[in-house]
């Protein structure tokens, strides 16, 4: 795929409040630990095989809490949106 930019990031664009927010919430949370590289299978960290856990760990090594609040999701869509443009990624929501 061919983007104009290939991230996009916006400068204080929450404030200090609001990042609080978000990391007590993910807190209450269970963490996952991330993988890459399955995305048309359900496969969590605990199937894959001790092999697949360290060749993962040497590209992605990292813990991840899914959130589900649909006031955060109305906040960070503008957001979204403003950055899929801009990269000339040409998704409509």
């Amino acid at each position: 795929m061919l983007l104009n930019y290939y991230y996009w990031y916006f400068t204080s664009a929450l404030s200090p409040k609001v990042c609080q927010r978000i990391i007590s919430l993910s807190k209450r949370h269970k963490k996952l630990k991330a993988i890459t590289g399955h995305s048309t299978e359900k496969v969590t960290y605990q199937k894959l095989t001790k092999q697949q856990k360290l060749n993962l760990s040497k590209t992605r090594n990292s813990n991840i809490v899914w959130l589900n609040e649909p006031w955060l999701f109305e906040l960070l869509q503008s957001y979204v949106r403003t950055a899929n443009q801009n990269s000339g990624w040409n998704f409509q929501w």
